[in-house]
């Protein structure tokens, strides 16, 4: 990420909702805040690198609030030529109950990663150079929702894959 470049970010929490932000540490650097089952960071301005760190509660009834910790790394904008991160139209099968495969390429300059996602019980998201995979055991209920980025992506990008 750029040194200077504003970051926005938001991070798929899991457990019982409502979920709710107690604390965190980016105090006048930027804003933390939940969004349905997001955790999602604005720095308006980054500089270096901050550490950051939130205490989120779930409502589940005796669970222990879990605290997330990060450092992020800003880099000084030396105008590189980066090209974000972008899912190009392409077509998967649709989720239905049974065996599923499903692979998408990505365009940009590399490295990506996974910046959120949920997928069904018994499937899983696997992100490798350029190729994101869907794999596993579809039980019938649920969508898969992934986001990825690369450095010069601010915002995940979401693509998702649909119960047929």
């Amino acid at each position: 990420m750029d040194e200077g470049t504003p970051y926005k970010e938001c991070v798929t929490l899991t457990g019982t909702q409502p979920f709710t932000l107690i604390k965190h540490s980016l105090g006048s650097a930027g804003t933390a805040q939940i969004v349905g089952d997001q955790l999602c960071i604005d720095i308006p301005s980054p500089a270096a690198f901050i550490d950051f760190a939130a205490t989120v509660a779930t409502s589940c009834d005796g669970c222990t609030p879990e605290t997330v910790v990060a450092e992020i790394d800003f880099s000084p904008v030396e105008g590189c030529a980066c090209v974000p991160v972008t899912i190009p139209t392409q077509t998967l099968p649709p989720l239905v109950s049974g065996q599923y495969f499903g692979t998408l390429i990505l365009n940009g300059t590399s490295p990506f990663e996974l910046c959120g996602g949920s997928a069904p019980r018994c499937l899983k998201i696997e992100l490798k150079g350029n190729l994101v995979t869907i794999s596993g055991r579809y039980d019938g209920n649920g969508d898969v929702v992934f986001s990825v980025k690369n450095a010069c992506t601010c915002d995940c990008v979401t693509y998702t894959i649909a119960k047929a």
